[in-house]
Formats: structure tokens, sequence, C-alpha cells
């Protein structure tokens, strides 16, 4: 099935610009085929769906191949639910991070990625060549208040006001508010703010 299909978008006829593959259990081999097409140059795809899979990391590594290509037109990609764990984040993180990719909306939510690789994930958003607007990233493989900060759409990110403190440390808000808060803010950096989260959490788990 999805090599029938890859062969048409990348056949140059194919003028199709949004392909929606929910639950069609392609697999790695699957992903394989649709990655090829795109990299070939011929596929006029802007958006790919490929939610409920079954692809694993070899199958993200087609795909990260495929969009830092130069040849690749997408700029929405969902691979929501999926088996993606954290060798294949980090090949996405490469792909993205590459100059040549055109990435804006970006999907990996509840795949197998754990903490470790939600830390790369994390860089994409520091990288000078994403052009990313929204990433969502959320999975129960890692920890909620990480998955719930890096997945907010990346335009809010900006740094943090002192006065935020005070309503952080009152044990009055939810982490994903806290989240919101530093992140609304205007005076520290992500990673500072990523940092500050962790050590509340930490000091909570142990308190």
């Amino acid at each position: 099935g999805a090599r029938h299909i890859a062969t048409a978008l990348g056949s140059g006829k194919c003028l199709l610009r949004e392909l929606w593959l929910y639950r069609n259990a392609i697999g790695d081999a699957g992903a394989r085929y649709i990655a090829t097409a795109i990299e070939s140059g011929q596929s006029a795809l802007t958006f790919l769906g490929l939610t409920d899979n079954l692809i694993g990391d070899d199958g993200a590594h087609h795909i990260a191949t495929a969009i830092e290509s130069g040849q690749c037109q997408l700029i929405r990609l969902w691979l929501f639910g999926n088996q993606i764990g954290d060798s294949g984040a980090r090949h996405i993180v490469a792909a993205v991070e590459s100059s040549r990719c055109e990435l804006t909306d970006l999907d990996l939510g509840e795949n197998e990625i754990s903490d470790e690789g939600a830390a790369q994930i994390a860089n994409i958003i520091e990288s000078e060549n994403r052009l990313l607007l929204a990433l969502d990233i959320y999975s129960d493989s890692m920890s909620r208040i990480l998955s719930d900060m890096i997945s907010l759409p990346v335009k809010m990110r900006l740094p943090i006001r002192d006065e935020v403190y005070e309503h952080i440390m009152s044990d009055e808000l939810a982490y994903a508010d806290v989240a919101a808060l530093i992140l609304f803010s205007s005076r520290c950096r992500w990673s500072s703010a990523v940092q500050f989260l962790l050590e509340i959490l930490i000091e909570d788990i142990f308190s």
C-alpha cells in the first residue's frame, strides 16, 4: 500500500499537497518508501500526517533524511502516536536544525521518547536555523513538566520576570501554568527556564 502511494508521490505527476495516513500500520518500511518519494524532489506534499502507524527509529531516520535533503517541501509533519524513541528523535532534531528544513509544525507526541530525547528536542528551540512555530512532544515516557513545557508554541519562548518567582513558589499553580508564566515573561533564556522548572520538580519530589 505505502509503496504504491510513494510511487505516485514521486512520479512528478502527482499534485497532492496533503497526505493523511491515519492508523494504516505502514511501519518503518512504509515510512521509508514515502521518505524516498519526498527526497526525490518530485513530491508536492506540504503536509504529511503519519499518526499511529507503528513507525520506529528506523522510519524516523528515513523521514529525517528526507526533510533535510533540500528536496522536501513539507512544512507540517505529524508523527503522533508511533514508536519513535530517543534515537529517532535525535535524527529528527538534526534534520530540523538543518538550514534545508522548512518545517514550521512538528508533532512527535505519544511516542517512546524519554527525558533524554526530550532534552535533545529542546535544542531545536535554540537553533538559529529552525523555522518551527509549533512543536508537540507530549508523552507518558517523559516527565510531564518537561513535555508540557517544550510542547508549548515555540513563539511563546520568552524570558522570566523576577516578580513571577513569588507566584511560582506559592504552590498555587500547576506545572503547566508555571511553564506558561516563565515563557510569557521577560529576562532569562529558555535554557534557564528549563533548569528552573526542573529544580522545582526535583525539590517537590524529594520534599
